[in-house]
Parts: structure tokens; sequence; C-alpha cells
């Protein structure tokens, strides 16, 4: 999926405090952002556009996911999403748009 990010930057608070935040820029003018935080143990994973999460994925209360169609929604997933299993799923989505033009 390298054919879709613009550029990705990483950041962390410093020595001491493990966690984790990536951005990458994608070809249609939205981005994904995934979280992970070793103390605490929250990942999340989310597509952005306009400010807005437009899909994703996150563990806190339990995995769930905020589908494309109900972004605000929790819909509960018994098995934990994998950042790749994340990425496949934005990537069948620019899939599908670029079809659909």
């Amino acid at each position: 999926m390298c054919w879709l990010l613009r550029c990705v930057s990483v950041a962390n608070a410093g020595i001491g405090i493990t966690w984790l935040r990536l951005r990458a820029y994608l070809s249609d003018e939205s981005f994904i952002e995934a979280f992970f935080n070793e103390t605490t143990q929250k990942t999340a994973f989310a597509r952005i556009r306009e400010g807005k999460r437009i899909f994703g994925a996150d563990n806190t209360g339990g995995w769930h996911w905020h589908t494309l169609d109900a972004p605000e929604e929790h819909i509960p997933t018994k098995q934990y999403v994998s950042f790749v299993e994340f990425l496949q799923q934005v990537e069948e989505d620019l899939k599908k748009k670029k079809e659909d033009t």
C-alpha cells in the first residue's frame, strides 16, 4: 500500500514514556492516524478527512470498529484488530472509490 502514502511522521513523548503516534497522508486527502500506548495498552487506528473520523478501530472498552457508514458508532468485534487488517480495509475503500470514478 506504499503507493497511497505521501508522507509519514512519527512522534513520541520522550525517554521513559513509551507511546507512538503515526500519521500517514493518503492520495484522497484523508490521513491515517495510529496510536499505541505501552503503559495502558491502548491501540487506536483512524482514517480522518476534514478533521473528522470517517473510519476506525480501537480497543477502548474492548475492540470495536467505527464503520464508514456510521463512524460515530461502536461495532464490537470479538477479535483483535491489527494495523495490517485496518490498512487493508482502507485500501479496499480507496480502490472502490477509484473504480467508481
